[in-house]
């Protein structure tokens, strides 16, 4: 049977086949010959799709493109499905964007917050300047669905409105990456930058839409697979000089931030690009109860100790170990005489009087008030212009993240324990703005000052 699912030879052999049932019995054949055409109209879709690719890559294997190439006419021509349309069209070619000077393809997911809070920035640049067109592209790996693309950026317009490629199979064959978000830059027919999501945070698009596309271009990251050990057999890149035990260097660059945790007959983990505050807490479950605003640094460099990922990267190292199959807890052990041996620190539990906002409930049924069917969802992280909304999350959540903001800790004294919904506004920065938008809910927000529970990291002086 597989023989006739080859080329259109397989198809005319299944119409002589539906037609020998015809002719045989037509009553009871119906059914078996309207399967027939179906699995023909499927087969035909399939091969169609399998012709669309050929012809973008004129061969049985994808060739990458790279900065510096010209974009083939194929590609110019191929239908790309979208969502979001600002016509509502179903489908575009790149085409369609030709007369631009510059055409960004901003490949993204639903889940990438790195990606969405890009989205204003990009949005801004093409009202700004309409000869700069902005395309999202939806690979089919990120199984995201359409409609829930369509949702996801259709609560969002008031904010920014870009069309978005869904369930996209060729474009990111051609622009391979590891990360989200990526980037590419289309000018004068040409592949003229390709950036990746680890300096997206960095990227001056103002430089880049005056054609400065030399501003940030992709690192290219070098391939690793975490089931087996770093440098391993060039697994990540040589081994670069590292400092000591099972394996710890500084930040190494081209490999992005990741944490791996797993084995089968070893236990293995890997911490690589990571500031030494997370390996710390790997180390010491008990410091994951306090926030970075509720530790105190008594050391002699604090910058080390930072969770903020910034241009510098002092604050950034990679640890691997990897030991006989053991439970979780007993690795963390080893981790943490490990570092003790190098950096040999004290962590201390006091009670300190400290600055701090204060969150009470005057009315708490206020901002419990709303159905159960209401979806758990948040533009809390894409930091556009849009108000914030805050739907069926835990108040925990949201101090954790103004206390990023804010860098003083925030307490929470309302016992609310069930989950809320709120509407803030978009400048979180704003206190007054926070405290009037707070109140709509029944909850008052002061800045106050509390004995609270802090850990305490000492620096052991050594001879």
């Amino acid at each position: 049977m597989k023989n006739f699912y080859r080329g259109g030879r397989g198809l005319c052999c299944l119409k002589r086949l539906s037609h020998l049932f015809k002719s045989k019995n037509n009553r009871s054949c119906t059914l078996f010959s309207f399967v027939l055409s179906l699995i023909c109209v499927l087969f035909s879709d399939a091969q169609a799709q399998s012709a669309v690719e050929r012809a973008v890559i004129g061969a049985e294997e994808i060739k990458t493109l790279q900065i510096g190439d010209t974009l083939p006419e194929t590609l110019w021509n191929l239908p790309l499905h979208v969502v979001n349309h600002p016509d509502g069209k179903d489908a575009v070619t790149l085409s369609d964007y030709r007369d631009k000077t510059m055409i960004i393809l901003d490949f993204w997911a639903t889940w990438c917050t790195s990606c969405i809070k890009n989205f204003p920035k990009l949005y801004e640049l093409q009202r700004n300047d309409s000869s700069i067109q902005t395309i999202l592209i939806n690979s089919i790996t990120t199984r995201d669905t359409r409609d829930k693309i369509a949702g996801f950026l259709h609560k969002r317009r008031q904010a920014y409105s870009m069309p978005s490629v869904v369930s996209d199979t060729i474009l990111s064959k051609l622009f391979p990456h590891q990360s989200l978000p990526h980037y590419v830059l289309i000018a004068d027919g040409k592949i003229a930058g390709i950036i990746d999501g680890g300096t997206s945070d960095m990227v001056d698009w103002q430089k880049i839409s005056k054609g400065d596309y030399t501003v940030q271009q992709a690192k290219g990251y070098r391939e690793y697979d975490f089931r087996y050990p770093l440098f391993h057999n060039g697994n990540g890149g040589n081994r670069p000089q590292y400092l000591f035990g099972s394996f710890l260097s500084h930040y190494i660059e081209g490999l992005p931030s990741a944490i791996y945790k797993g084995g089968s007959n070893t236990q293995k983990v890997s911490l690589i690009n990571v500031p030494l505050i997370t390996i710390l807490r790997f180390a010491h479950p008990s410091l994951s109860r306090y926030r970075h605003t509720r530790i105190v640094y008594n050391v002699t460099d604090p910058l080390l100790f930072s969770e903020r990922k910034s241009d510098e990267t002092r604050n950034l190292f990679t640890y691997e170990i990897e030991t006989p199959s053991m439970p979780q807890e007993d690795v963390a052990r080893l981790v943490a005489e490990d570092l003790q041996r190098y950096m040999p620190l004290e962590f201390n539990s006091i009670m300190k009087e400290v600055e701090c906002w204060v969150l009470t409930a005057v009315k708490p049924e206020l901002a419990v008030d709303f159905p159960d069917t209401l979806a758990r969802e948040t533009n809390l992280y894409e930091k556009s212009s849009a108000p914030i909304f805050y739907n069926n999350y835990r108040l925990e959540n949201l101090l954790k993240y103004l206390e990023g903001i804010y860098n003083i800790p925030f307490v929470d004294e309302t016992c609310i324990k069930q989950n809320v919904r709120l509407v803030l506004p978009p400048d979180l920065h704003n206190s007054d703005e926070l405290k009037r938008s707070l109140r709509r809910y029944g909850l008052e927000l002061k800045l106050d000052r509390r004995k609270l529970d802090m850990m305490e990291i000492v620096e052991k002086q050594t001879n």
